[in-house]
């Protein structure tokens, strides 16, 4: 017997201090072409005008509960407690979804119901204009095999069953409640990335991916902890090299790199990672937040029209 389709959603919004940002995440959502779904905002205490933003929309879609500061993870917890519906579209208070973003998930979704996670490619943006493009692995083994380096997957793009996020003992309270997450979950679960761009992330100089550069050691620890060295069918000299690039020792990423495989040296993306890895440490780590693979993706594999789309699009937001 098939499942019946879905039809209502809850929009799990967490904000903390978004003030500047919170509307146009809100106009986004409210203006999908998907009409059913409630809008519930976590306030994570915020101090600063947060809820004088939210109180100038007058839809009564949206719900709005603030709870004491206490992190990301507990606000999502909170929300998934007392969220009406069976399935969870995540959104960030500063991140602006694309009007057919929740359409194009929920249908796939109904058509699909053997995925519990389901995301998509994404761009990020400054200001008013787009400067990368995420273009994620799209199968499920896919997925999980770049699981083993670093999430493959858009967290605030996300459509995900609530009952596989409770089931595992909700979100844990870490910098990388994401990555944790899709961990815990990728032996459990079915994964899916739309090939397509439905969400635009806002690149802040002060963001949580920037302040936790310095916490890479916890990184390698989740990845050794859920990859272990049994899974040698995703996990190779080459990959675990990347991770000690991203996340450990330089010097070890180019051992493992050329032991007694120089063919490595004709691989361009080993052969300028290596060099890069030269690099007083001080401009190595600068050089990693650049995070130029998907400033060239951008530049070389997204359509012009696309590009011009897409920063009219942000240039419109009010």
């Amino acid at each position: 017997m098939l499942e019946d389709k879905v039809q209502n959603v809850t929009v799990l919004l967490p904000t903390y201090n978004s003030g500047e940002y919170i509307k146009y995440a809100i106009n986004s959502i409210l203006n999908q072409t998907f009409r059913e779904f409630e809008l519930l905002i976590i306030d994570d205490g915020s101090t600063d005008n947060t809820i004088e933003i939210i109180k100038q929309f007058d839809d009564k879609r949206i719900i709005y509960k603030k709870i004491e500061h206490s992190g990301i993870s507990c606000a999502l917890n909170y929300g998934l407690a007392i969220s009406r519906y069976e399935w969870i579209i995540r959104m960030d208070a500063d991140d602006i979804s694309l009007p057919d973003r929740l359409k194009v998930q929920i249908e796939f979704l109904n058509h699909h119901r053997k995925y519990s996670v389901i995301s998509s490619w994404y761009t990020m943006f400054g200001s008013k204009k787009v400067s990368h493009f995420f273009k994620l692995p799209i199968s499920n083994e896919k997925i999980i095999k770049r699981l083993s380096l670093h999430s493959s997957l858009c967290h605030p793009g996300s459509l995900i069953k609530k009952k596989v996020i409770t089931d595992v003992g909700g979100y844990r309270n870490t910098p990388f409640e994401d990555y944790d997450l899709w961990l815990r979950l990728k032996n459990k679960v079915l994964f899916y990335n739309i090939p397509e761009v439905l969400i635009l992330v806002r690149n802040k100089k002060d963001s949580l991916l920037r302040k936790s550069c310095a916490k890479s050691n916890q990184i390698l620890h989740l990845q050794r902890k859920y990859f272990s060295e049994k899974d040698e069918a995703i996990v190779d000299n080459n990959l675990n090299g990347w991770r000690e690039w991203f996340y450990g020792n330089k010097k070890e990423a180019r051992r493992l790199w050329l032991g007694g495989k120089y063919k490595n040296l004709f691989n361009y993306r080993i052969l300028l990672a290596i060099l890069l890895s030269l690099f007083p440490i001080e401009y190595f780590e600068i050089i990693k937040r650049l995070n130029l693979k998907a400033r060239m993706d951008y530049i070389f594999l997204f359509k012009r029209k696309d590009k011009k789309r897409l920063n009219a699009f942000i240039s419109n937001q009010k």
